[in-house]
C-alpha cells in the first residue's frame, strides 16, 4: 500500500512548485523518527520524486514524454507510467498538462504576450490544442481567463 494519495491531486502553480521539497520533507520527516527503524525511501518513490524534477525542469520542452525520461533512465515508459500514477495519481500527461496551465495562467496574469506566444513558453507547438487545454482544466479559454482576471483586479 502507498503512503501517498490515491485520489487525484490538482496543484496550484505554488503547491508544483513544492511538491518535490514536500514528498523530500516527509520522508524525511518518517527517516528522522525516534521511534522504530527509520523508513527508507523505496526505488520506486526515488524514481517518481526524480520524474517530477524532471517535469519541474523540462516543462517547456514540448517533446516530454515518458519515452523520453525513459530513455534516460533506463525503464520502459509503461513502467514510468505505472509507478508515477501509483504514487500521484494522475497520469503523466494530465499531470504535466496540468503543470504546463499552472504556468501559464501566470504568465497569462503577470504578462501581456499573445497566448500563441504563452502556448509555446509553456510546452506547446500548437496554439488551439494549449486553448483546448486550457479550457478543459479552467472552464474558458485563455483569453476569457485573462479578461476576467483584469476585470476583477480592476
Amino acid at each position: 500500500m502507498s503512503r501517498f494519495p490515491t485520489q487525484p491531486l490538482i496543484l496550484s502553480p505554488r503547491e508544483f512548485e513544492t511538491s518535490a521539497d514536500t514528498l523530500r520533507s516527509v520522508l524525511a520527516s518518517q527517516s528522522d523518527a525516534r521511534v522504530g527503524p527509520a523508513i527508507i525511501p523505496s526505488p520506486e518513490t526515488i524514481l517518481v520524486e526524480k520524474i517530477i524534477r524532471i517535469i519541474q525542469e523540462s516543462y517547456t520542452e514540448p517533446r516530454l514524454s515518458l519515452k523520453m525520461i525513459g530513455r534516460t533512465e533506463r525503464r520502459s515508459p509503461r513502467y514510468l507510467g505505472r509507478i508515477f500514477k501509483k504514487h500521484i495519481g494522475l497520469p503523466f500527461r494530465q499531470y504535466l498538462r496540468g503543470v504546463r496551465i499552472a504556468r501559464a495562467e501566470r504568465l497569462l496574469l503577470s504578462s501581456h504576450d499573445e497566448v500563441k506566444i504563452i502556448a509555446g513558453v509553456v510546452g506547446y507547438n500548437d496554439a488551439s490544442h494549449f486553448t483546448e487545454d486550457f479550457r478543459l482544466l479552467k472552464g474558458c479559454t485563455p483569453s476569457m481567463f485573462r479578461d476576467q482576471a483584469r476585470c476583477t483586479l480592476a
